[in-house]
């Protein structure tokens, strides 16, 4: 290609040029870096042919010499202001030059940009992200931080410890794939289950790896029903539950996690919270999730850009892997940022904002790279199509209806004591309780109805009653300020009658529930006795209130339905601290509510309930507490409340 001839050097990379978009004018450029473009992001190359600025630069040097000195002792005092790149400050002489020359004046030091300053000072910091800055292989910069430590190097070739057998790992690996990574949908199981063969006879060189291990093993052996487990020869589960815990802990500091930012130790956080709320871990795994949303913003994975046919790919990865890993990076981003919206309703504050990540959805595709890739490409499902993705691309859009509630009752601001604040804050709640409605019905059916097509897998056949607890849970959170004022206030009487009347759809669904091991495993999901335990508690209340709202429901079958769902519950309350402390205060509001036939002058005791919750724990070690939902979602009012 002819080199053009110009005046100047171009700063803009060729790519950001031809499209006519602002580019950062840094190799590679942030633009190309959002689209994936970094191999191709160059500068073009241009001949300088104008004599005026060599005339220009022989004029103007010494003027340069002593105005970079004045510079240098400006930033040696702290003082100099902040200058645009291209417009550095004048002395005299330049000004004197400007005058009889119309070009302008070239920078003293040519491509400092305006984050420069920002840019130095975290590349002192050591910041990974910046060290990755200028490097042309995007899989190096990928994995630059997972630079095994010393530690890894001298144990490289020695055997490590799977705390089970080989060919117990193969099948909780296998069983893991199957029932149970629909769950968190961050690990690419067919490609995890290749590395396993790789590794099980010789020490991985990566210690994030480990740790991964044990956190899948660790869920696994978890959720799996008994009879699966004893079929494998694991019969003492909470033990062993307990140990791969810790151990995928340890090995996560082990890797210096904090330090060393590996897409597998984002992905290991992700994977234990499916235990950590039942083994009482609730405070370190919301720590260990802000961590990993840091970890992934430093990897980069809030930033993959739109999903686009593939311009290029790293030299030594194949096409089928980029696309592979690519996926898994979307999917462990949207992971966290599901978990932090979906927390909004009992913290009132978020990490992640949406206007600062363009990361897009994980596309709708099977895992087995046969049916996941064809002719290049992703192969993309409809969303009528079951897949590993189905279910967490739903929660992702409820999740995102969360953020927009959250956003416009920020918008509306704070109520206070005025009652047109807070009928502004009632139209809001009014608002998020018709769009997630609206999402459950826009969902495909086997979310909706029991499954009967051959082609749906076996082992998640509680999804559609999963989906609707979830779905009831997040009408409870968005209607949380008003659900006991609802019981008394007809201003909020839609609340009573929405919350009450999708906790009783939820507890009499899990009534029709067979006794097999998919509804075993569904019933030791975190999520699920969270839901249920939310529900009996609005059924229970709804029982308190029954006089006052005899012709909206019937108090009795409120009361029947809430010990129902105690009963459910019941059974995990041996491997569940969640299930523990949700059945203490069940059987609290149980006799608050049974004294309320004695006398009408019984009293709600907030103190007195949760002492009673605690009583639990006598016979457990550690300070356990409760799951973050329940904490928040129904106690959020005055410690006394009389019935009278």
């Amino acid at each position: 290609m002819t080199t053009r001839r110009s005046q100047r050097q171009s700063l803009s990379c060729l790519n950001c040029t031809r499209q006519k978009i602002r580019c950062s004018k840094a190799i590679p450029c942030t633009s190309c870096i959002d689209r994936g473009q970094e191999a191709s992001c160059r500068r073009e190359r241009v001949e300088v042919t104008s004599k005026r600025i060599k005339m220009r630069t022989k004029n103007t040097e010494s003027a340069g010499a002593s105005d970079r000195g004045q510079v240098d002792s400006s930033v040696r005092a702290a003082k100099n202001p902040p200058v645009e790149y291209g417009q550095p400050s004048l002395s005299g002489t330049q000004l004197e030059s400007s005058r009889n020359f119309s070009l302008p004046v070239p920078p003293l030091v040519p491509h400092i940009h305006n984050d420069t300053m920002i840019t130095l000072e975290f590349l002192s910091h050591g910041r990974q992200s910046i060290l990755r800055i200028g490097d042309s292989d995007p899989q190096k910069r990928a994995t630059m931080a997972a630079t095994p430590t010393r530690l890894d190097i001298m144990e490289e070739h020695n055997s490590w410890d799977l705390i089970v057998t080989i060919d117990q790992a193969q099948s909780l690996l296998s069983l893991h794939q199957d029932a149970l990574a629909w769950m968190h949908n961050v690990v690419h199981m067919p490609t995890f289950c290749k590395e396993f063969q790789m590794y099980k006879s010789a020490m991985p060189c990566d210690r994030s790896w480990l740790s991964l291990y044990y956190a899948l093993i660790c869920t696994t052996v978890y959720h799996a029903d008994d009879v699966d487990l004893l079929s494998m020869g694991l019969p003492d589960t909470n033990a062993l539950v307990q140990a791969l815990y810790n151990r995928s802990i340890q090995s996560l500091h082990e890797a210096n996690f904090m330090a060393v930012h590996t897409l597998r130790s984002v992905q290991t956080i992700c994977v234990l919270l499916q235990v950590a709320y039942n083994l009482d871990q609730s405070d370190l795994i919301s720590v260990l999730l802000s961590a990993a949303i840091r970890t992934s913003q430093s990897l980069e994975l809030h930033r993959l850009g739109p999903d686009q046919e593939l311009n290029s790919r790293p030299t030594n990865t194949s096409t089928d892997q980029y696309l592979i890993d690519r996926e898994v990076k979307k999917r462990t981003w949207w992971f966290l940022v599901r978990q932090d919206w979906l927390q909004i309703p009992f913290q009132n504050t978020f990490i992640i904002h949406a206007s600062q990540f363009n990361t897009p959805m994980p596309l709708n595709c099977y895992d087995d790279e046969i049916r996941m890739i064809s002719d290049g490409k992703i192969a993309v499902q409809p969303y009528t199509t079951y897949t590993q993705t189905s279910y967490s691309n739903e929660l992702h859009k409820v999740a995102i209806v969360i953020w927009k509630h959250q956003n416009r009752t920020c918008t509306a601001g704070h109520p206070g004591d005025s009652h047109e604040g807070i009928m502004r804050l009632y139209d809001q709640t009014l608002w998020a309780d018709s769009e997630l409605k609206q999402k459950y019905r826009a969902m495909p059916s086997f979310f909706q109805s029991s499954w009967t097509s051959s082609e749906i897998p076996g082992y998640p056949n509680q999804l559609c009653s999963i989906q609707l607890l979830s779905t009831a849970h997040k009408i409870h959170t968005v209607h949380r300020y008003f659900q006991l004022q609802s019981f008394r206030d007809k201003a909020f009487a839609y609340t009573q009658q929405s919350c009450v009347a999708i906790s009783q759809q939820c507890i009499k669904d899990i009534e029709t529930w067979p006794s097999n091991s998919a509804a075993r495993m569904a019933l030791k999901m975190w999520t699920v006795l969270t839901h249920v335990i939310t529900c009996c508690i609005n059924l229970t209340f709804a029982s308190m209130f029954r006089n006052e709202n005899i012709l909206l429901y019937d108090g009795a079958e409120m009361q029947r339905l809430a010990k129902v769902g105690r009963e459910t519950i019941r059974p995990a309350e041996e491997w569940s601290s969640i299930a523990r402390r949700g059945g203490a205060l069940l059987d609290a509001l149980f006799e608050i509510e049974s004294s309320l036939f004695v006398s009408t002058h019984a009293q709600f005791n907030i103190e007195d309930i949760i002492k009673r919750v605690r009583q639990v724990d006598d016979a457990f070690q550690g300070n356990l507490s409760l799951a973050p939902e329940l904490a928040d979602s129904f106690f959020d009012f005055n410690a006394d409340w009389a019935f009278s």
